[in-house]
């Protein structure tokens, strides 16, 4: 499948050969970027611009918080070649200093019987609890999703567990029409909430956002269901062969050293993932396309950027000054959970004393600024 892509983007790049239309790289850009292909799409050569947010401000009431960890992290960060899926540019993320902690993700510690989520007693939408005991430091993220219990959940921070312990953790509701009996066991289900979710889900907002975030991404590819049970997009047959390319090109990435990827598609970033070391993101990768599946799968064609590389190069050098949060909630785990929310991109990271575990970033598509 690799090869045919390969050979499709070859196909193009000769035709456009013909017309002239490649612009030579220009020769004052510095080498931070690997080469890429080059497409004429329609879009102007513009420098990148960031739009609105969405969220005028981050719910919660969150403060101000002062963090040089996303300079740090920016600065120790290259873009590598990237691959097109569908409408979307997929490159790789690569850290000139990876970290070498050995996580356990949840799917894998819900298996093997080091931690228990269920109910609270008194059944609340926004909280769960959790029971753990682990030798590895263990790593949930943000819009994981726990399905089971009452409703299906996701959870609404990165938090890093060690040792053990017991405690309750907050949550989102991602099926408004379902309140049940019965068990309050809830298991991983193995996926990540689509972006334009997690994008809420780190700033904080309420949970009436969440679930209409929740109806959008389902209106988009057409899927219901009776409990408003997000999991139910996975049934879209776009979107399960999305996941299925995508699935192999974030693995074949993960097995090349990179610690994340960056999408864009469509004129915007659908979104990043970034994560402390190439283990963990070959762990998550899995999961995480169904977190881009549903961006990827209505994409117009024909809307892009004639040099993506350059373009997101430009996006990248921005990013170390991002205006960030502190997590409104009490501390859980290890580390500190930081919101970020500026210029059109919102999202979120672990720092675990000045180490970024996991970054999430996604931003504003265009015409849906307020």
């Amino acid at each position: 499948m690799r090869k045919l892509r390969f050979v499709r983007i070859l196909t193009v790049l000769g035709v456009l050969a013909v017309f002239g239309v490649i612009a030579a790289q220009e020769g004052d850009v510095e080498p931070t970027i690997d080469s890429e292909p080059q497409v004429q799409q329609l879009m102007i050569n513009e420098p990148f611009a960031y739009p609105a947010s969405s969220y005028e401000e981050p719910g919660g009431g969150l403060e101000p918080l002062e963090t040089d960890s996303l300079a740090d992290l920016f600065g120790e960060l290259r873009l590598g070649s990237p691959e097109l899926v569908g409408q979307a540019w997929v490159f790789p993320l690569f850290l000139k200093d990876p970290g070498g902690a050995d996580y356990c993700t949840l799917a894998g510690a819900v298996e093997d019987g080091v931690l228990g989520i269920n109910e609270l007693e008194s059944a609340e939408v926004n909280t769960v609890e959790l029971v753990w005991e682990t030798k590895r430091p263990l790593f949930i993220l943000a819009g994981q999703m726990i399905q089971g219990a009452k409703q299906d959940r996701v959870f609404s921070r990165d938090v890093l567990l060690e040792d053990r312990g017991r405690g309750p953790l907050p949550v989102y509701c991602v099926e408004s029409g379902r309140w049940t009996s019965g068990p309050s066991v809830f298991n991983a289900a193995k996926m990540v909430v689509s972006n334009e979710v997690r994008g809420a889900v780190n700033l904080q907002v309420d949970q009436g956002q969440i679930w209409a975030k929740v109806s959008e991404v389902q209106d988009s590819v057409g899927q219901y269901s009776d409990t408003s049970a997000y999991r139910v997009v996975l049934e879209s047959e776009e979107v399960e062969a999305v996941i299925e390319e995508l699935s192999e090109v974030f693995g074949d990435f993960a097995e090349e050293g990179a610690c994340g990827v960056l999408l864009f598609g469509g004129g915007y970033v659908l979104g990043l993932d970034l994560f402390d070391n190439a283990g963990l993101f070959r762990e998550l990768s899995d999961e995480l396309t169904v977190a881009y599946s549903t961006q990827v799968a209505v994409l117009e064609e024909g809307v892009g950027h004639p040099e993506p590389g350059k373009l997101m190069k430009e996006f990248v050098d921005g990013l170390g000054d991002l205006a960030t949060f502190a997590y409104p909630g009490e501390s859980v785990g290890a580390g500190e959970f930081v919101v970020v929310n500026d210029r059109g991109v919102s999202g979120g990271f672990l720092d675990d004393g000045g180490r970024v575990v996991h970054l999430m970033l996604t931003q504003t598509p265009p015409g849906n600024d307020e």
